[in-house]
């Protein structure tokens, strides 16, 4: 299943403008307001990526946080995004709650962590959900977006060959 409807048709959501990467420190600052503590870093020289993979960037900081929040309560998540020649890669871990987790029925619902496993596979990227060591909790992954290769029409010439260009024309 490909996250089932993706849209359904008539429900107003074909004009909002989707999230991106950006959008992250709003997200950050809301979920504090929640009383979920986050903090978010970032490594390597940050580019605009192509819309799918910031869209889906968006969505697994947005899930892990959501998770967190239902799933262990008080506990501190750390958001790390690096950027690299490749695309980037995505690391929200939460530590162990500080209490007890009240997970009412209805927000067991939804496809969460199988929806963006399936995300990151139709991006042909790497995904990961476990619990880790400490009692908390770490979802991870790899976005390609590879740095598109010069294109050498568009490269600038330099001076030196346009000046024996002109000689070459006007011997004078």
């Amino acid at each position: 299943m490909v996250l089932g409807v993706l849209r359904a048709p008539g429900s107003g959501s074909e004009a909002a403008p989707q999230p991106r990467i950006a959008d992250l420190d709003g997200l950050v600052s809301r979920v504090a307001g929640t009383g979920t503590s986050a903090t978010m870093t970032v490594s390597g020289p940050v580019r605009q990526l192509p819309g799918s993979v910031e869209l889906c960037c968006y969505r697994i900081v947005q899930e892990a946080l959501t998770n967190a929040r239902r799933h262990a309560p008080g506990s501190e998540v750390t958001i790390g995004l690096g950027y690299t020649a490749a695309g980037i890669s995505v690391l929200v871990a939460n530590g162990a709650p500080s209490r007890r987790a009240e997970v009412p029925a209805a927000a067991r619902r939804g496809y969460g962590l199988p929806g963006l496993r399936e995300r990151v596979a139709m991006l042909r990227g790497e995904f990961q959900a476990r619990p880790d060591d400490r009692g908390g909790f770490v979802v991870s992954a790899m976005l390609p977006a590879p740095v598109p290769a010069p294109d050498p029409a568009s490269a600038p010439v330099p001076a030196r060959a346009l000046a024996a260009a002109d000689t070459a024309r006007d011997p004078a």
